[in-house]
C-alpha cells in the first residue's frame, strides 16, 4: 500500500498511471479487509487528482471489479456486480457497498473520457 501511494503521488504522471493499473494487484495482495478499508479509502481520496489518465486507469480497474459501465445507475451496479468473480478481493459480495462512494466520484468527474472508462 505504501508502495501505491508514493507512486500516485508521484510527480510523473507515467508513474501515477502504471500504479492505478496495478490495483487489482495490490487489493488481491492487501487482503479483503484492508482492501476495504485501506485501499478504498485511499482511492476516495484520490479522485481530486489532476492526472485525468490516472484516473481513466482507476475507472478501468474498477469496472473490473463491478464489470459494469460507470454509466449505468448505480442501483443496478449492486445487481451486476455479483457476477464478477474479482468481488473476493473486497470481501465478497457483501462488501461490495465500499466501493460505491470510489465508483461515484469517478462517474462524476468532468472529463467525459474518466467517466466512461
Amino acid at each position: 500500500m505504501k508502495i501505491l501511494k508514493e507512486d500516485l503521488e508521484d510527480e510523473d504522471p507515467a508513474v501515477q498511471i502504471e500504479a492505478a493499473k496495478r490495483i487489482m494487484y495490490i487489493a488481491k495482495a492487501l487482503g479483503p479487509q484492508k482492501s476495504r478499508t485501506e485501499l478504498v479509502e485511499y482511492l476516495e481520496g484520490y479522485m481530486k487528482s489532476d492526472n485525468d489518465e490516472a484516473l481513466v486507469a482507476i475507472g478501468k480497474q474498477m469496472k473490473e471489479v463491478a464489470k459494469v459501465s460507470f454509466k449505468e445507475q448505480l442501483d443496478q451496479l449492486m445487481y451486476l456486480i455479483f457476477v464478477s468473480p474479482v468481488t473476493q478481493y473486497v470481501g465478497g459480495k457483501e462488501h461490495l457497498g465500499s466501493l460505491v462512494p470510489v465508483l461515484e466520484k469517478l462517474a462524476f468527474q468532468e472529463e467525459t473520457v474518466v467517466c466512461e472508462a
